[in-house]
């Protein structure tokens, strides 16, 4: 049995590694973190074509090597964990790529792909290998989300203070199928 997966980050920005710089989120916020706090998981690498991204991700954590290509990446480690936090246009592309290279788990940020029939040759592909494909997305698990279920959800907080909800708003960033999700899972 391994003692420590490998694991390599695509895509450095906020939710790969710069999430946990705001320190009124909860933590672990980024991807990085959350790899960097498992006993079972070593962060052995990050990729990305932005340099500001992959210098931020190096100052991070400094004993983790960094690529500006999945091909330098692969060539030189050989992660059984890839976690893809990438456009989503480059989703499938990412998985492809890790799945030829032997990568045996794969959490994928949503959504997989705006093309249904390249979400399905992807997944089937993963099926088909062996690897185990995660996609990133349900928060009503979440503790803190839990607890404010749980809190609107007391008899005397509901006939007490807010009465029974009959609609909400709420703002979410780059459209439903993006961040909108979450708000559906509030």
């Amino acid at each position: 049995m391994i003692s420590s997966y490998k694991t390599a980050i695509i895509g450095c920005g906020w939710i790969g590694a710069g999430a946990q710089l705001d320190l009124l989120r909860p933590h672990p916020a980024s991807h990085a973190q959350a790899v960097d706090s498992q006993p079972k998981m070593t962060l052995v690498g990050f990729v990305d074509n932005d340099n500001s991204a992959l210098n931020t991700a190096k100052k991070l954590y400094p004993d983790v090597d960094i690529y500006t290509s999945t091909q330098s990446l692969f060539s030189v480690l050989n992660p059984e964990i890839v976690i893809i936090a990438t456009h989503p246009d480059t989703h499938c592309h990412y998985i492809l790529e890790s799945v030829q290279n032997g990568v045996k788990a794969i959490l994928c940020e949503k959504p997989i792909s705006h093309d249904l029939n390249e979400a399905e040759k992807v997944i089937a592909l993963c099926k088909e290998k062996g690897v185990l494909l995660l996609v990133n997305h349900m928060r009503r698990y979440d503790e803190l989300i839990k607890e404010i279920k749980s809190y609107i959800g007391n008899e005397y907080v509901r006939d007490t203070s807010i009465g029974k909800i009959i609609s909400a708003t709420a703002d979410y960033d780059n459209g439903i199928y993006h961040g909108g999700t979450h708000i559906i899972d509030l």
